[in-house]
């Protein structure tokens, strides 16, 4: 059975993509930046990378395994995953007190 992808779903990766990439982005530029941390004063900024290829590469990777990350979450809400789980652990828990 084929399903139609709908603009909204199309919108909402386009929204988890952006927001899993931009929070690897700030990743990166914390750690590229935590030398600076260390010194009595936070500026001039020290950076351990010397090129802006680190950058493309963590948000390019983080926006794609939090895209991946946020929609296997919301599958398993939606198949009510959670609470199998839920179910499983109060079984093991009865099982072992």
């Amino acid at each position: 059975m084929k399903r139609k992808i709908s603009l909204e779903e199309i919108v909402d990766d386009i929204i988890y993509f952006s927001l899993s990439a931009l929070i690897a982005l700030i990743a990166t530029f914390l750690f590229d930046i935590h030398h600076s941390f260390y010194q009595e004063s936070i500026f001039p900024l020290k950076f351990l990378l010397k090129s802006y290829i680190p950058y493309i590469i963590a948000a390019f990777g983080g926006g794609i395994l939090g895209l991946i990350w946020i929609k296997l979450f919301i599958f398993a809400l939606q198949q009510k995953t959670f609470f199998k789980i839920k179910k499983s652990v109060r079984k093991i828990k009865r099982v072992f007190k």
